[in-house]
């Protein structure tokens, strides 16, 4: 793609909006930005050759306040199982996504979805939750088989129990961000200054992720189900974010 864009740039003009570094190699010229402002720029290959804004730079370096560590044992001494996926399909008409899916999730425990675009990754959470039905297979929520619950019990249930962030982030677009995270404290406010009073929309689709992850890490649920909660951020801003 990039050598395709490459041979395009001597009859147009090309603005190219990307977080992988590879690109840099294909430009003519490279421009980054931090919160909203120019931060640098540099001609490929070669170091910052004009910091155009310097202090462009917004950190909350804080850690969220009064967050628990978590005792993954159950009242017999065991680890608590919170998610039991059996036997979960995934089928559209005569398209197979996926079959025979095994999840036991314990508490206090990460697991790494890792697989191809298109393999259902996305879909599993969903199913996981309540949100989306299996094809076939079971799911047990801590304790709850989700299949005898209503849809209002389910978005019940995931209210008091899941912190779920889709990918994409937040659909939320009118709602400003002190109304949408309203525990937020002076340093934050100080942080957004203005802005916190801004709907969602005006906030680019990183920041938006990164609110979205702090609101629903400050919630304290025994469940987290994140889709990609840091593809649309760049390699720093991702490893901030974790």
């Amino acid at each position: 793609m990039y050598s395709l864009l490459k041979s395009l740039a001597g009859q147009t003009t090309v603005i190219l909006v990307t977080h992988d570094p590879r690109a840099e190699n294909y430009a003519d010229r490279v421009v980054a930005i931090r919160d909203g402002r120019i931060s640098e720029q540099w001609l490929p290959g070669k170091v910052e050759e004009s910091v155009i804004d310097p202090f462009g730079w917004m950190r909350v370096r804080e850690a969220l306040p009064g967050l628990p560590k978590r005792n993954p044992s159950n009242r017999d001494g065991g680890v608590e199982i919170l998610i039991n996926g059996t036997n979960i399909g995934l089928s559209y008409g005569d398209k197979e996504i996926f079959s025979r899916v095994n999840v036991l999730a314990s508490a206090g425990e990460i697991i790494a979805l890792s697989s191809t675009s298109g393999s259902g990754k996305s879909s599993l959470l969903r199913i996981l939750c309540g949100i989306q039905d299996p094809t076939e297979g079971e799911v047990i929520l801590q304790g709850e088989l989700l299949r005898t619950l209503s849809r209002q019990n389910r978005a019940h249930l995931r209210s008091e129990r899941i912190g779920f962030l889709a990918q994409g982030g937040s659909s939320l677009g009118n709602i400003s961000l002190r109304d949408y995270v309203p525990y937020m404290s002076p340093s934050l406010e100080n942080a957004f200054g203005k802005r916190a009073s801004r709907s969602l929309s005006e906030f680019s689709g990183g920041e938006r992720a990164r609110i979205e992850l702090m609101k629903i890490l400050s919630e304290d649920k025994p469940i987290l189900l994140l889709d990609e909660p840091t593809s649309q951020m760049d390699e720093r801003r991702s490893l901030e974010a974790v």
